[in-house]
């Protein structure tokens, strides 16, 4: 089925890529940076639509076209974008116009947005993922972390605007199958998500009424939580879900140094400090000065604990 959560995923994976300076390391996502045009999404969309797709080229769109692409497949992805494949903004933008499916204000979760220049042209475009009462959080490629618009900063990132933002033109909607829903369900263990045909998100993000939330294998909510990205594996990436559940749109990572590991924001300066940290169901514990402890028994709080070389605690926390 066509959700708009599906192209959601698909843009938060690739975050953090950056444009290449030549035709090479196009999947790798920060190898071989430069401002040159060259992208893995530029090269896939000009593979499948050479008359339209430029490579190399200005890439934001080609990027929310690719990542229509990834979720839906090329037959589905044309449709939802209006009807075709473009890296022309002000083209993609009238394919939405030809439809009576763009809108001036309001925005919604998977809306592809479009920004203007200061001549009132069509410049820039990306993909809501997330709506509040005051802003509209968007994943763009072709851009900076830098605040405003940036049409051409070479590389995907997270970015917010206010709803009255002036360079916002509109935003084109795609017409997305409607997700079955029933609503937040909660047993003895926790709370979950179901569906109308009874089936239930597990081991994946889902947007649920502008939030991101994570459920686990076995389908309930986590919370109070770090959860590990996709690309944990060579990133050390971490996301925190509250009490409630819903992600705080920070990140985190593991850091080393000659000291040991600690965890910090990223972007920012926080790390935990004489405090508690579960991650992916395991418990670690952060001294005073933010380093986690390892391969010690220590007592904390009146409580002796023991954790493993990794920093794992190997007594039940309590």
């Amino acid at each position: 089925m066509n959700y708009a959560s599906k192209v959601i995923e698909i843009a938060e994976a690739e975050v953090g890529y950056l444009e290449k300076k030549s035709n090479s390391q196009l999947d790798d996502k920060t190898a071989n940076a430069g401002y040159n045009n060259y992208t893995k999404y530029g090269r896939d969309m000009h593979s499948i639509y050479p008359q339209v797709m430029d490579f190399p080229a200005a890439w934001c769109d080609a990027f929310v076209d690719w990542c229509f692409y990834k979720a839906y497949g090329v037959a589905n992805a044309k449709a939802l974008l209006g009807g075709n494949f473009d890296d022309y903004t002000v083209a993609s933008a009238q394919l939405y116009k030809n439809k009576n499916a763009y809108y001036k204000s309001n925005p919604k979760v998977g809306d592809q947005i479009f920004f203007k220049n200061a001549s009132g042209g069509i410049c820039h475009t990306g993909l809501v993922y997330r709506v509040s009462s005051t802003y509209v959080y968007t994943i763009e490629g072709n851009t900076s972390s830098s605040s405003g618009v940036v049409a051409n900063g070479g590389g995907v990132f997270k970015k917010q605007y206010s709803l009255t933002y002036s360079r916002i033109d509109g935003y084109g909607r795609p017409k997305y199958d409607e997700e079955p829903i029933i609503g937040w369900q909660k047993d003895n263990v926790g709370w979950w998500y179901k569906y109308s045909d009874g089936s239930y998100p597990k081991s994946e993000w889902r947007v649920i009424d502008g939030k991101w939330y994570y459920f686990k294998a076995d389908g309930y909510m986590a919370h109070d939580e770090y959860i590990k990205a996709s690309d944990y594996a060579t990133t050390y990436k971490l996301y925190w879900v509250s009490t409630n559940g819903d992600w705080n749109n920070k990140s985190y990572r593991w850091m080393q140094n000659e000291v040991g590991w600690w965890i910090t924001e990223i972007g920012g300066e926080w790390y935990p400090k004489a405090e508690w940290a579960k991650i992916d169901d395991k418990w670690y514990y952060f001294d005073k000065r933010g380093y986690m402890l390892a391969g010690i028994t220590i007592v904390i709080k009146g409580k002796q604990y023991t954790f493993d070389k990794n920093g794992v605690c190997l007594t039940k926390k309590g």
